[in-house]
């Protein structure tokens, strides 16, 4: 732990950086977030963690915080939350891929010629 894949890193940073802009705002942070676990993550949790992942308190994540943040593994629940949805995010990417792949060689594999042929 502690030393996340940078390539990882930058891919999830940019599943929150949802317009693109370089920073995940807290709109950004809210709709991926609820969209893993809306109990968990009411406005008032996502507004918690943007304080603890922004720094330089400009209401906006840069990519070194996020990093940063990432790397100080804190054992608070709200970082736990995090973390969790950040794994869930993970695996819902590689999902999608095996998935894809998956459906590539089934469609190939189940291939049987027409009875009589």
């Amino acid at each position: 732990e502690g030393s996340h894949g940078l390539e990882e890193v930058r891919q999830s940073f940019r599943q929150f950086d949802l317009n693109g802009d370089g920073v995940i705002d807290q709109t950004e942070l809210t709709n991926v977030l609820q969209t893993v676990d809306p109990d968990i993550w009411t406005d008032e949790a996502v507004k918690t963690l943007l304080g603890n992942m922004d720094r330089a308190a400009t209401g906006q994540v840069q990519y070194e915080d996020f990093v940063d943040w990432l790397d100080q593994g804190l054992d608070s629940t709200i970082s736990r939350n995090f973390r969790s949805a950040y794994e869930q995010l993970q695996n819902s990417d590689n999902e999608s891929e095996e998935a894809k792949s998956a459906q590539n060689s089934a469609s190939l594999g189940d291939f049987k010629p027409p009875k009589g042929a």
